[in-house]
This record gives C-alpha cells, structure tokens and sequence, in this order.
C-alpha cells in the first residue's frame, strides 16, 4: 500500500512509521526537516509544510492513504487549519478517499 505519512518525527508518528514499513509498505514522509528522518528501504523523505496546499497537493497525489499525526499546538485554531488544509489538500489530489488522523488526549485538567 502507498502511504503517505504528516507528523512522522514525533513520538506517535514515528512509531506509525516504524509499523508502516515492518509490513513492507511504499511510505512518504512529509517533514519540514527531511533531515530529521533516517533512511531506509521502502521510505521517500519529501521536505514540506502543511501551510502549502500546492506542494502538499503534489506530495499526496497518488498516496493510496494519508496519514495525519501532527502535534496539537497551544494555538488549536492553527492546528485545525493545518489539518483541514491538509484533509482538503488530499481530497483534491487523491483518488482515495481514506485518511486517519491521531486526535488528541486530554492531559489531567484539560478538556476537549
């Protein structure tokens, strides 16, 4: 399967990652720092920003399933923003239709 994968250098996304190629499947990482990811078979590392429809749009075309595990800011506006851009930049580039994105927990004291 051909996966593409937002949020894979934190500590959700980077186990979603590490499971994803285990099962041998085709990953695309999207990061702001490609650095930040190490190489391996079966993973393309591709620099980009949830902010950027268009370069996102391309990034996700012909992704078979998006998956989404950014972190939530303090600023939850911003963060909704960046995950409907990223929903919309897959709906438009993307015959599929499956995307996952990680929701947040409630820390102790905090509501949702």
């Amino acid at each position: 399967m051909k996966l593409t994968i937002i949020g894979a250098t934190g500590n959700v996304g980077s186990r979603i990652l590490t499971e994803a190629l285990a099962r041998k499947h085709d990953v695309t990482v999207v990061a702001r720092d490609p650095t930040k990811i190490r190489s391996r078979d079966g993973l393309k590392t591709v620099a980009g920003d949830t902010r950027q429809s268009q370069q996102l749009a391309e990034i996700i075309r012909g992704s078979e399933t998006l998956l989404v595990a950014l972190q939530w800011t303090t600023n939850a506006v911003e963060t909704f923003s960046q995950r409907s851009n990223v929903l919309n930049c897959h709906a438009r580039s993307s015959s599929s239709a499956r995307a996952v994105l990680k929701c947040p927990t409630a820390a102790s004291g905090s509501t949702i």
